[in-house]
């Protein structure tokens, strides 16, 4: 028979901590709240905040492992974010994202040290793999394709609709979500698409 204090702890050698902390900087609130519960359901711990210059002391005091960041931010860039960190943090890793084809950023994106770059929106794989570059102890579950057969519905990122107009053409395929986990392709990538359309 086990002691009390002995199943006390196996309870806590039984919860599996969360290996690593991510921070999050974007401005939508909708976007950052999804990509929160992938974060966690991945056992990451995640901290969101909607500003750079939060971010930047965030990553001063805090043990960030990777920082997640939109490149259009309210105030400070996530360009300007990446330099931040690269001169003061340069092992943290940062991945840039970004709801449009706005790579004229990503050169010097990535010849400052960018990680990887994300155009919104991204698929769940494209992320675990930037995930897995950043964090080489980082695993990706082996029943990963499987899950994402069963929920497809976590292959989508919720945007504005505002995000869809880029002023010429899309950029990303849009998708109406119908019920549940049935979505409907109602534009393809590169087409002209009204607002008044969609």
């Amino acid at each position: 028979m086990a002691s009390p204090a002995s199943e006390s702890q196996e309870n806590v050698e039984g919860v599996q901590k969360p290996k690593h902390r991510i921070l999050i900087v974007d401005d939508d609130k909708v976007f950052t709240k999804a990509l929160h519960r992938i974060l966690e359901g991945e056992n990451l711990e995640v901290t969101a905040v909607n500003d750079a210059k939060v971010a930047q002391n965030i990553v001063l005091v805090e043990n960030i492992k990777v920082v997640i960041s939109d490149v259009n931010l309210p105030t400070t860039s996530g360009i300007e974010l990446l330099h931040f960190v690269r001169r003061n943090k340069p092992e943290v890793p940062v991945i840039l994202m970004t709801a449009f084809a706005e790579f004229k950023d990503a050169k010097e994106a990535v010849e400052i040290g960018a990680r990887a770059f994300l155009r919104k929106p991204f698929r769940r794989d494209e992320l675990m793999h930037a995930l897995k570059e950043c964090l080489p102890d980082f695993d990706i579950p082996s029943t990963y394709e499987e899950t994402l057969q069963t929920n497809a519905d976590l292959d989508y990122c919720k945007l504005s609709i505002d995000d869809f107009i880029s002023g010429n053409q899309i950029q990303f395929d849009v998708f109406i979500r119908l019920s549940g986990q049935k979505y409907v392709k109602i534009a393809h990538k590169s087409e002209s698409i009204s607002l008044e359309r969609l």
